[in-house]
């Protein structure tokens, strides 16, 4: 029984950063992966208070450091721009859309439910996205439910 292969497989964010770090640490270039050449750079954000530093909009971010910012469980949106591209938006949510919100009555409910993650990350709009970083600035539920009408 053969499979059919997916003509647009998608590429995560773990297979990118182990690309790159193939790369550095085989600087003869033996089997290097072509997502070596990929220049990524991603922006963390969470909720104020739980933020490494505030950048230059008032906004909470994660530092990058050992641990990747995004897979820290404080890490509730995320912009990406690959090659200088157009920045993706994403915004933690659960399985049926909604945006997580930290603060609210399910924060401390795993991360994983029967073996699948419950929060994953989905690419929303720019409006959408500024709505939610309002939110994690202000913790203004209002803000919560603008971004999640936003979001639909």
């Amino acid at each position: 029984m053969m499979t059919k292969k997916n003509k647009h497989a998608r590429v995560l964010a773990k297979d990118i950063d182990s690309a790159i770090r193939t790369a550095k640490d085989n600087p003869e270039g033996v089997e290097t992966s072509p997502l070596a050449d990929i220049d990524r750079k991603v922006c963390v954000f969470t909720l104020f208070g739980k933020h490494d530093y505030l950048d230059a909009d008032n906004r909470p971010r994660l530092i990058n450091t050992t641990v990747v910012a995004e897979e820290r469980l404080e890490a509730y949106a995320k912009s990406v721009v690959i090659d200088g591209g157009n920045p993706r938006y994403l915004v933690k949510t659960d399985s049926t859309g909604h945006a997580y919100n930290p603060i609210g009555m399910y924060a401390d409910v795993s991360s994983e439910r029967f073996g699948n993650p419950q929060w994953t990350f989905r690419e929303v709009n720019k409006n959408a996205f500024n709505q939610y970083l309002s939110f994690l600035r202000t913790r203004n539920n209002a803000r919560l439910k603008n971004a999640e009408r936003e979001m639909q």
